[in-house]
């Protein structure tokens, strides 16, 4: 499901109708454009692929942009070292059981159904758990699993799928994968792979506005001028949402620098919004202003229109406003941005905003603790002085401050992440101890006998499951939570960007 796609329209929807009504779109597409002086040679598709690391690539103005992790003593004490070994084994052995799960009932497609012990295919059918899996993997030394999937990997074609294509979410989920494998093994299979996945998704970007479409089915071509006629007129739909044209271009521009092939660049014409701005920013060494600039006008509006406090308890929510109407739909979602405010505190030295993320990220951690099964739901509307007033029907068996909620849980990561964050960035150990309880609760409520399941209703005592295990579980909350207690310097934030999977992409820094 399009998470990131939900995300932006819960957080910012104000700041879209500011931002391309206002043409910085526009500026965006032709300011990025007008660098395509930044990778030294230009590669066509038939030509060879130069896979010596950072060859290629050339960027100026790139800067030492300030340090994002908190400055971690040199060496625990043995308590503590052995309680985060302790922690991280529980959660690899999660991820073992899982795995094996999947394994044996789903190997090859795109999801295991965890209750029934069947499989699913959801995103094209080539097996995105196992890509979405990669880099997790290897972070937690799981190599003969590894191995597997590589083996699994090099046989792929990406111009046969079971169904259409959604381009943004094979972009961040299998294009995300398959770099970071690479980066983190340097086994130059995964940039194979990548490469012709990237081939693959161009003819998406065959449009007047150079905005992708949204849906592709790819066919083999020998004409590179051609790409458009392969995109058939079923799937050419004049809307597409913000997300999906704005959570591309670190991709494309990863892509981009490890191959030389400049052409792939044409694939970031969508522009990145909200969190894909600062981590571009961040990516690029600070070279391209344009992305700072957009992102604090961004924020801006976002604390002036779309955050409030809750009537009772004065928690801070980041809400919705639709038609000037403001709702204090608060979604799991959406606790993505404490992270995302966190990191652009620090790099661009707005502490304001630091304090911002951490009490919206009190807040994410209060709608897990807050029902029955400590699992926060997917949507919790709260009572805020802009939201009409409800009838106790509504409020009743709800937490303070909540009148309506969406109970299902999907194992998803947003929670956990801005922990893991705010863990890096501040030093603050309180946020372990959450991500454990956290995690606790998840092994209680959602594992099954093949792995671990979604809920149809947090605050219900029967735990009945809804049958999915996402591949982002593997990619995202199983990964940030392993690194909730991993040494800081792995992974470190001062050196990798994360993709909105969770994919890690090593940033470019001042030679």
């Amino acid at each position: 499901m399009l998470r990131v796609r939900k995300r932006m329209l819960i957080a910012f929807q104000l700041t879209v109708i500011v931002t391309i009504i206002g043409g910085l779109l526009a500026y965006q597409i032709l300011n990025i454009e007008g660098h395509k002086y930044i990778f030294k040679n230009l590669r066509w598709p038939n030509d060879a692929i130069s896979y010596e690391f950072w060859s290629e690539a050339f960027l100026p103005n790139v800067s030492n942009l300030p340090k994002i992790q908190y400055n971690f003593p040199e060496s625990e004490s043995t308590d503590e070292t052995l309680l985060n070994e302790l922690r991280r084994d529980s959660i690899k052995n999660g991820f073992l059981h899982a795995w094996n799960g999947y394994t044996k009932y789903a190997w090859g497609y795109d999801m295991l159904q965890s209750v029934t012990n069947s499989s699913k295919n959801n995103f094209n059918g080539w097996g995105v758990t196992i890509i979405d899996a990669l880099d997790t993997m290897w972070i937690m030394g799981l190599k003969a699993e590894f191995n597997r999937s590589r083996d699994f990997v090099k046989n792929l074609n990406f111009t046969k799928t079971v169904d259409n294509i959604n381009v943004f979410e094979t972009i961040i989920r299998y294009l995300g994968g398959l770099l970071s494998a690479h980066e983190l093994s340097q086994d130059k299979i995964f940039l194979e792979k990548a490469y012709e996945l990237g081939i693959a998704l161009l003819p998406a970007f065959e449009s007047l506005s150079g905005l992708p479409h949204n849906l592709l089915h790819p066919i083999k071509y020998d004409d590179f001028n051609q790409l458009g006629d392969f995109i058939q007129s079923p799937m050419k739909k004049k809307r597409v949402r913000l997300a999906e044209i704005g959570s591309m271009q670190l991709e494309f521009m990863k892509l981009s620098q490890l191959t030389g092939d400049n052409y792939i660049k044409f694939g970031g014409g969508g522009d990145s919004f909200y969190e894909y701005l600062i981590k571009v920013y961040i990516y690029v060494g600070g070279a391209f202003d344009q992305y700072r600039r957009m992102y604090v006008e961004s924020v801006e509006s976002m604390k002036k229109y779309l955050i409030r406090e809750s009537v009772v308890e004065n928690r801070l929510i980041l809400g919705e406003l639709s038609d000037n109407i403001f709702s204090g739909a608060f979604e799991h979602l959406g606790c993505f941005v404490p992270g995302m405010l966190g990191i652009g505190a620090k790099v661009l030295n707005r502490p304001q905003d630091l304090e911002i993320a951490i009490r919206l990220a009190e807040t994410c951690y209060w709608a897990y603790i807050s029902t029955h099964t400590k699992i926060a739901p997917e949507i919790m509307w709260v009572l805020t002085n802009d939201t009409q007033s409800k009838t106790q029907h509504e409020i009743e068996n709800l937490p303070v401050d909540v009148y309506k909620m969406d109970p299902k849980y999907y194992l998803r990561p947003e929670t956990i992440e801005r922990l893991f964050i705010l863990y890096r960035i501040t030093g603050n150990k309180t946020y372990q101890e959450k991500g454990w309880e956290i995690w606790q609760s998840i092994v209680k409520w959602c594992e099954t006998p093949a792995g671990y399941s979604g809920l149809k209703d947090v605050n219900s005592a029967d735990g009945l499951k809804n049958n999915e295990m996402e591949s982002f579980f593997f990619a995202e909350t199983l990964k940030y939570l392993y690194l909730l207690f991993s040494p800081p310097d792995t992974i470190s934030l001062d050196a990798y960007v994360f993709n909105t999977e969770a994919h890690p992409l090593l940033r470019i820094l001042k030679s």
